[in-house]
């Protein structure tokens, strides 16, 4: 089956969601394809400041060093071989984890709410002006609109609780789908983990003490997504040194971070794994826009966009 065929997605078969997931698609992919250009670029250079430090050492003579030259450059195909093999083996379930399955949780939750699904598919295109100018003519000022909304919270983090006082239901609705499948995806890949071995949650307790006072800000729009975020923050717990499950305030509606115990180092002396798994998931700092780097997240990771409040 493949991944980034439309129909294989289970996404609606709506007409502008369609649209929306070529422009994403497409997107992707050129972003992949300048990450793989770049690893060329950073290998041939390398391997040629090699072979510069070999060639002033004065210890080959001229044949000898069209013999290494010639070797070098087959070790340089080889290592790109092996650098695109790597990329392309992650490229589709990359896209499928961190876009399509935020956008069927929507679309799951509200057969109804294909501008927001529209807007998540899209999210991560922008990376210029001229990229929000081929949203709004191609799928309307509704979603761009979501999508200008969500990426402008991102930009001033200072700023974020005024900014979601004034957020439309919509944004709401696409940032918390993000939130939920960051979490899945993290629960996911922190259960294929050897048994007993846990991944730490990069920030600690105080980070996803944030996350739950972001969730809690932007639900109340849909109760099937504000479910679905409890259930999937305290799933991920399970499998992830959060130091924190996620309880709900009856009375107000709101979400309360409840403090767990973090388990001690293993029976082997070896502590929890820290950063890695999970990657931009709950990753405050750094570039919001850039690919993340091969192989600790795999190509694009949880690192590309840290949205839905830093998941």
């Amino acid at each position: 089956m493949k991944v980034l065929d439309f129909k294989n997605t289970g996404l609606p078969e709506n007409e502008n969601i369609k649209k929306a997931f070529d422009l994403g698609l497409k997107s992707h992919i050129r972003r992949f394809d300048e990450e793989l250009m770049m690893a060329h670029r950073s290998i041939e250079a390398q391997l040629n400041q090699q072979f510069e430090m070999i060639k002033r050492s004065g210890q080959y003579n001229e044949e000898q060093l069209k013999q290494l030259k010639k070797q070098q450059e087959h070790a340089i195909n080889q290592i790109k071989d092996q650098v695109e093999n790597q990329l392309m083996s992650t490229r589709d379930q990359d896209f499928s984890a961190r876009v399509i399955e935020p956008a069927k949780i929507v679309a799951d939750s509200d057969p109804a709410a294909e501008n927001v699904v529209s807007a998540i598919l899209v999210l991560e295109t922008v990376r210029s002006p001229k990229d929000y100018e081929n949203i709004k003519s191609a799928l309307g000022e509704k979603v761009s609109g979501i999508v200008s909304e969500i990426l402008d919270m991102e930009a001033y983090p200072s700023e974020k609780n005024n900014k979601i006082a004034g957020m439309s239901d919509d944004s709401k609705r696409a940032n918390l789908a993000l939130m939920v499948g960051g979490l899945q995806s993290l629960a996911n890949m922190a259960k294929q983990l050897p048994p007993g071995q846990k991944v730490m949650m990069v920030g600690g307790r105080d980070a996803a003490k944030h996350k739950i006072d972001f969730a809690s800000a932007v639900r109340g729009v849909d109760s099937k997504l504000d479910d679905l975020f409890v259930n999937a923050f305290n799933d991920a717990n399970q499998v992830v040194e959060m130091g924190v499950r996620v309880e709900v305030d009856k009375d107000s509606n709101t979400l309360k971070a409840v403090h767990v115990d973090v388990a001690p180092p293993g029976a082997d002396g070896k502590p929890p794994q820290g950063p890695g798994i999970g990657g931009g998931f709950f990753d405050d700092g750094g570039d919001k826009k850039g690919p993340a780097t091969p192989p600790s997240k795999g190509f694009g990771g949880g690192g590309n966009k840290k949205l839905g409040g830093g998941f």
